[in-house]
């Protein structure tokens, strides 16, 4: 490690926050996955860096291993990171300048990812698990004609995958795709939106559950950061979806009093644990 590195892990144990005020990764645990109590002890903290930094997104591999990613500016250009626990992957040298929503399934990484000539698709990896070689983009029909897109996930369920992302301009709406093979697609309908109060609703994460139902585990919020809170909907067949009551993580803690979002939820041994991203502190583009 760097003298600079060193240096910069003994101010962050000391003062218990990182040297650049940035979005966190947090970890909440529930029983029941209705019910979350923040794990204040526990914040994912990446290899030491003095460039501003930004940390969303959290995905488990076949194997267990668990993934973060984490947004660096160099140089004015924000670029993404993949860490693990063997090692990461810089978007730089997969000629890439992004990687959002990672999601690991079937053995491939699917991710929103934006290349050198700032286009952003749907792509899937290449290589393995421990070495992704290069993305392969995919066609998800009408992608391109519902406005921006924030995110994606994909599941896997019996023989169909199902795919879903975050779009809109202005408001947002979680929309939906379905494909056998993981690489033909085909348009289903928006999946979920948002209700009174709400212009925004997206990040999907959907788990399944024991009881043979799925839950989609979303941020709904009226602004981008501020007050975002993580709340769920219900499905049992993965295409019908109904809000359920209630809010499974509001802001508040130490870490994210200012918003939260970018729910990751999976079972660990009895419990289910949600790591998340905790809003605090300026944001890079001032967009909150």
């Amino acid at each position: 490690m760097s003298i600079i590195g060193s240096i910069g892990n003994v101010v962050e144990a000391a003062f218990d926050r990182p040297v650049v005020a940035r979005d966190q990764i947090l970890r909440a645990v529930s029983a029941d996955g209705v019910n979350f109590t923040r794990d204040e002890g526990w914040r994912w903290k990446r290899p030491f860096t003095l460039r501003p930094y930004m940390n969303y997104f959290v995905t488990r591999d076949a194997g267990g291993g668990y993934w973060w990613r984490s947004s660096e500016c160099r140089n004015g250009d924000w670029s993404t990171i993949l860490f693990s626990d063997t090692g990461y992957i810089d978007a730089v040298v997969l000629d890439l300048k992004n990687i959002a929503a990672p999601v690991w399934c079937e053995g491939h990484m699917f991710a929103l990812v934006t290349d050198r000539s700032g286009q952003t698709y749907v792509a899937m990896s290449s290589g393995s698990e421990k070495s992704i070689t290069t993305f392969e983009r995919l066609d998800w029909p009408r992608l391109d004609e519902l406005g921006d897109v924030d995110d994606i996930f994909v599941l896997k369920a019996a023989d169909e995958y199902f795919g879903w992302a975050s779009c809109g301009a202005g408001d947002r709406a979680i929309h939906a795709w379905t494909s056998r093979d993981g690489r033909d697609w085909a348009y289903q309908a928006k999946a979920i939106v948002s209700q009174a109060g709400e212009t925004i609703v997206n990040n999907p994460c959907v788990v399944a559950l024991a009881d043979g139902r799925y839950r989609m585990y979303h941020r709904a919020s009226r602004n981008p950061a501020y007050g975002s809170r993580i709340v769920s909907s219900v499905s049992t067949d993965l295409r019908r979806w109904s809000r359920e009551e209630g809010v499974r993580l509001a802001p508040g803690g130490r870490w994210d009093k200012h918003g939260v979002a970018f729910p990751a939820v999976f079972r660990e041994a009895d419990r289910f644990v949600l790591y998340y991203a905790g809003y605090w502190g300026d944001c890079a583009d001032g967009d909150r």
